[in-house]
């Protein structure tokens, strides 16, 4: 999962909505969101390589996503999997504390990420490489690749659209805010971060979403939590950005 944007108490019938796309190599292999054979409260994608996910939610109205950090040099080959952070928070078998203490205690065991977890209500975010536990006020949020405290391009750009979006008079428009998240804009070269990795790469990763024959944009995922229900959409793509499959779940 490569980025997030969040609507905390903006809409007066969502009071979260989450829009999120996945960025991952085309030949990873994996599963769309399902309700889970080994755990049937868990409503998510699943990575079939290393039994995690990058975003999900359960029937108790427990929410988590991950995205990776982007810092190549930091990168451990015998890391244990992102997606397992996801997974265990949604599994909620030791309670909130537990799960504190578990990432708090082994985070380093992980490549660097960003984890966003916790309920409608009260969101959490944890990163990594600044270790400590930041609820989410009210307000539009994005999180990507960089620090907390990053602000790149392509997160600015998309709570300006997902703003625009949700504020505008009459029902919540699905499509349109697919649309946000599969804008392709790149940002200006002056703009881009400096994160240890080429310029033109960069500049090919600086859009909300991304196209390409090997590695992109693999799921958008909208996330709309009523105060009784959850709505889940998803949009899968194949190489170069094309459409294959689209589902929708409520909880």
């Amino acid at each position: 999962m490569c980025i997030l944007f969040i609507a905390i108490e903006q809409h007066s019938r969502y009071p979260l909505i989450i829009a999120a796309n996945r960025d991952e190599f085309f030949a990873r292999p994996s599963r769309s969101a399902h309700f889970w054979d080994d755990a049937p409260d868990i409503l998510a994608g699943r990575d079939l390589q290393a039994g995690g996910t990058w975003l999900g939610v359960n029937t108790a109205g427990r929410i988590a996503a991950v995205t990776n950090l982007r810092q190549p040099e930091l990168l451990k080959t015998d890391a244990r999997s992102r997606g397992e952070l996801v997974a265990s928070y949604l599994r909620g078998h030791d309670g909130d504390a537990h799960f504190r203490d578990f990432i708090a205690s082994q985070h380093a065991a992980f490549n660097p990420f960003n984890l966003l977890f916790g309920e409608a209500r009260k969101l959490f975010v944890f990163s990594s490489l600044a270790p400590g536990f930041t609820r989410l006020e009210s307000g539009f949020h994005s999180i990507s690749n960089g620090l907390p405290d990053d602000y790149w391009p392509k997160m600015s750009r998309g709570v300006s659209l997902l703003e625009r979006c949700i504020l505008q008079p009459g029902e919540l428009d699905v499509e349109q805010l697919a649309r946000v998240m599969q804008d392709q804009t790149q940002a200006d070269d002056d703009t881009l971060p400096a994160t240890g990795i080429s310029r033109a790469d960069e500049r090919r990763l600086s859009s909300i979403f991304i196209s390409g024959a090997e590695y992109g944009t693999r799921t958008t995922t909208l996330l709309l939590c009523e105060s009784a229900r959850t709505w889940l959409f998803e949009y899968n793509y194949s190489a170069h950005g094309e459409l294959a499959d689209q589902h929708s779940f409520v909880l």
